[in-house]
């Protein structure tokens, strides 16, 4: 079966799970056509990463399209763009900023209660000791965070609800219970929300409210 026949396979079976009235589809077919990094067919009996076969499904779709008119559809739907930023804690203030595309945002589950509190520890970042900085020419304090620059049409939030033991050597998974929210306003972990949070005086553009709302339609654990 040609790329393009697993193609339309894939799409073929979640055009049904979107618009059949029936609650459950089989994907036989679909896993037979759809291969691993081996090229074998999906082995059902062995459970699969959810993140990462997400993951391999959106780079083989722009691949596949790469040479068409829709080669940005995947980017205009899933695709965001993300600000790390590492800020000097030293004296000069210093802040280097890098600019990174992204189809999901993953984060953090262990030891939180909700969503919001996932995502402010996103944001909120890490103190890093002994950092070399160019303006203060010394080993300082920086703090090293992420923020949302750009936010994609459809936002999909990876879980990390598989965390590797460095005791056993082994992936533990964590089922306690995410609290979501109806409806979730992303402003607050945007690179304006936090100016305006952090600088108050100071006049931050924003997008229209409606841009960073987003109501959840779907939940599985990616």
């Amino acid at each position: 079966m040609c790329i393009r026949d697993r193609y339309q396979r894939r799409v073929h079976g979640f055009a049904f799970l979107e618009c059949s009235q029936r609650q459950a589809y089989n994907p036989k077919k679909f896993c037979n056509a759809y291969k691993d990094l081996d090229g074998y067919p999906t082995n059902t009996s062995v459970q699969q990463d959810a993140h990462e076969f997400l993951n391999m499904s959106l780079e083989r779709v722009e691949n596949i399209i790469s040479k068409t008119p829709q080669r940005f559809l995947v980017g205009g739907i899933f695709g965001g763009r993300i600000c790390s930023q590492i800020i000097c804690k030293g004296g000069c203030g210093m802040v280097k900023k890098n600019y990174e595309n992204f189809n999901d945002l993953s984060v953090e589950v262990r030891g939180f209660r909700t969503l919001s509190e996932s995502l402010n520890k996103l944001v909120a970042g890490d103190k890093i000791t002994d950092y070399m900085c160019d303006y203060c020419n010394k080993k300082v304090d920086v703090l090293k965070r992420t923020s949302v620059s750009e936010l994609p049409n459809v936002l999909i939030i990876h879980l990390q609800r598989l965390v590797f033991n460095y005791d056993t050597l082994r992936n533990d998974k964590i089922n306690s219970r995410l609290e979501f929210p109806k409806e979730l306003s992303m402003e607050p972990y945007t690179v304006e929300g936090i100016t305006k949070k952090e600088n108050p005086g100071e006049e931050v553009s924003f997008k229209e409210a409606s841009y960073y709302h987003y109501k959840p339609v779907s939940y599985t654990h990616l």
